[in-house]
């Protein structure tokens, strides 16, 4: 188990939660075969919660922490585990970022809240099934609904992983999509877009 300092200009700014953050990781595990994914996929065991926790014992020379799973809420017994020993610890008012699949929040949302997290990354993609279907995300529009607006009523920031122009969008299904993510975007969403 290995802790990396960001300075930045590593990923996308607007996934950062501080220039100067501590990079920990519970595992790449991912249930989702994505074809145009290119998350990595090497450390596929979770990493023991008590050397999560050691990690954060120096957490106060950084301006926040950075979770670089593939989903943190893979396993919702682990993040509550892992949601519970911040809050005990005391690590709570450190801000934090995770990512995870739309289809895996919906329980555990308002405990990472409650655990200091700020914001949380979504593969949103499009607002269209159809599109989604295409694409392989074996999600739904409205587990994408579902997820961003119970990350607003937390009080988090979600961030929209999207992906525009695809070898199957149409002039309707772009403004759908469009209109969609600028409404988001309007109640206090970040944005990464694909094309």
């Amino acid at each position: 188990f290995n802790k990396k300092l960001s300075l930045g200009g590593i990923g996308h700014p607007e996934e950062q939660i501080s220039i100067h953050s501590l990079r920990l990781k519970m595992s790449d595990l991912c249930r989702r075969t994505c074809a145009w994914c290119a998350a990595p996929k090497t450390q596929l065991t979770f990493v023991p919660l008590d050397e999560i926790m050691k990690a954060f014992v120096d957490v106060q020379s950084y301006e926040g922490v950075h979770f670089e799973d593939n989903d943190l809420c893979i396993s919702k017994q682990r993040v509550l585990e892992l949601c519970n020993a911040i809050v005990d610890k005391g690590y709570a008012h450190v801000p934090k970022i995770g990512k995870a699949k739309v289809d895996s929040l919906e329980e555990i949302v308002f405990a990472l809240a409650r655990a200091g997290f700020k914001k949380f990354a979504y593969g949103i993609e499009s607002f269209d099934q159809g599109i989604l279907d295409q694409l392989g995300k074996n999600t739904t529009v409205e587990q994408n609904h579902k997820a961003l607006n119970l990350t607003i009523e937390a009080r988090m920031t979600p961030i929209m992983n999207m992906i525009f122009f695809s070898p199957w969008e149409t002039e309707s299904t772009l403004k759908k999509t469009v209109k969609e993510t600028v409404a988001y975007l309007k109640r206090g969403a970040i944005m990464n877009s694909a094309v």
